[in-house]
């Protein structure tokens, strides 16, 4: 691959990238207002993966520092994807 060959693909890439990064921006409307938190699928995600951690943690499938390192880092993950959803 020459050096016009990979400039040619950088650029096409890079278009790409642009064009789902604005797509990734959009807000999940409904009747133009922000979803309720508990009507959006990384809730419901976030729940059940605090109750898989609490379970395997309690009936020692993993260690208690584990799972409170996932539920934390999942928790976190939640937080900022809705102050993303809901900025104006």
């Amino acid at each position: 691959m020459n050096l016009l060959q990979k400039i040619r693909l950088y650029f096409t890439l890079k278009k790409s990238f642009d064009e789902l990064k604005k797509e990734a921006k959009k807000e999940v409307v409904m009747n133009g207002e922000t979803k309720p938190g508990y009507k959006t699928t990384e809730f419901w995600m976030t729940v059940c993966t605090n109750i898989v951690s609490i379970v395997g943690m309690l009936k020692d499938v993993i260690p208690p520092q584990t799972a409170a390192i996932i539920i934390a880092v999942v928790n976190g993950i939640y937080g900022v994807l809705r102050t993303h959803a809901k900025k104006s």
